[in-house]
């Protein structure tokens, strides 16, 4: 909605710790209407999807 499901891609397999600082970046400073629930369903499909096994 926001950008290009590329931008996903481009990051390259990352950390739980990163993708959940992506989604808080997006609700900070975006001002993305992610509540707390989704935001957990987002990071947790992005760190199974795109994530690179580790935790930080």
């Amino acid at each position: 909605m926001c950008h290009s499901f590329g931008y996903i891609i481009n990051q390259g397999p990352q950390s739980r710790e990163f993708w959940q600082q992506k989604v808080e970046k997006m609700i900070v400073h975006f001002k993305a209407p992610i509540s707390n629930e989704d935001n957990k369903i987002i990071t947790d499909y992005l760190f199974k999807h795109y994530g690179n096994g580790k935790l930080k």
